[in-house]
């Protein structure tokens, strides 16, 4: 108790004049700090509970983060590689690396030179690790790779597709440009007509959803979510009927998926009172989180069914 009460958080952060859903993030906020520290405001919360599920998500993305890299850093063969599905993919994460850095410069666009200047290095610097393993896909799905002239002078070289890259490109021909133009476009519509307006298929906890003016405005974080899904979805489909074509488990490595089945089962954990116990805070299950649920059925059956492919199988067999 005397540690609970030295990190106390205070509760004045909650006020009759905002609105219910910032009421309700404060008051959890306050509670969670508090459980962490032993003192627990009601019998059936679990802090700590909450706190380790959210560490080892922070840590499995981490990995993930590097496996990502390191599967595309290493792969040498386009073989059975949706080209067209891998730069929509990486289309959507530059996009999106990009919206948070622009909003971070246009918030501090009020400071001085030295203020703007101490907050750009680390956004671009952040930006650029955040985007390394999209670096090693662009690097790997346009077949450049790093050569050292005489004087020690650093160049890409292109590498001609061999004869099982080029089958593998007219396998992947074989959906149609009209036909994924065509997907994109009805998910972008569907995306910002419906899914964005859709209410949550689990509703929150205990409060409303957040209203407008409980987060500030921003045109091109507003809309990023209703273009960047539509694109990943549409890459993502790709790739995956690349797979069923070839019979082959490319794009990721096997253990990429089971992380990412470990992350869903802890995000999941939210919604089971038994684990978590209360939380007043807990958001609602929206469309998109379904979406994003049957894409990762569909990828972890294709890793249970299909046989992986190395990142230099087509070059070796071409060899």
């Amino acid at each position: 108790m005397a540690i609970a009460d030295s990190i106390d958080v205070d509760f004045s952060s909650v006020r009759h004049n905002q609105s219910e859903y910032k009421n309700v993030m404060a008051q959890d906020k306050a509670e969670l700090f508090n459980g962490i520290a032993g003192h627990r405001f009601y019998d059936d919360s679990h802090p700590r509970r909450r706190v380790a599920l959210a560490i080892m998500g922070s840590i499995l993305g981490f990995i993930k983060f590097f496996i990502t890299g390191h599967y595309w850093y290493t792969l040498t063969s386009t073989f059975s590689i949706s080209i067209s599905g891998t730069m929509l993919l990486v289309l959507a994460d530059f996009a999106e690396v990009g919206i948070q850095a622009l909003m971070t410069v246009q918030e501090s666009m009020t400071t001085g030179f030295w203020m703007n200047t101490f907050v750009y290095f680390p956004a671009v610097l952040v930006a650029v690790i955040v985007l390394l393993p999209q670096f090693a896909m662009i690097k790997a799905v346009m077949r450049l790779e790093c050569v050292v002239d005489s004087g020690w002078f650093l160049r890409l070289r292109h590498v001609p597709a061999n004869h099982k890259e080029r089958a593998s490109e007219r396998l992947d021909g074989r959906t149609s440009k009209t036909f994924r133009l065509a997907v994109t476009v009805h998910m972008l519509g569907s995306n910002i007509l419906l899914l964005s307006a859709s209410p949550a298929l689990c509703h929150p906890c205990a409060h409303s959803p957040p209203a407008v003016e409980d987060f500030p405005t921003h045109k091109l974080r507003d809309l990023s979510p209703s273009v960047l899904i539509p694109l990943r979805l549409t890459g993502l489909i790709q790739q995956m009927l690349l797979n069923h074509r070839t019979r082959t488990f490319t794009g990721q490595h096997k253990l990429s998926v089971v992380i990412s089945c470990i992350e869903w089962s802890l995000g999941s954990a939210i919604f089971i009172p038994a684990i978590v116990g209360r939380v007043r805070a807990r958001q609602g299950l929206s469309s998109h989180d379904i979406i994003d649920t049957v894409a990762l059925i569909v990828g972890v059956w294709q890793a249970l069914t299909l046989t992986s492919v190395t990142q230099t199988q087509g070059q070796e067999e071409e060899d």
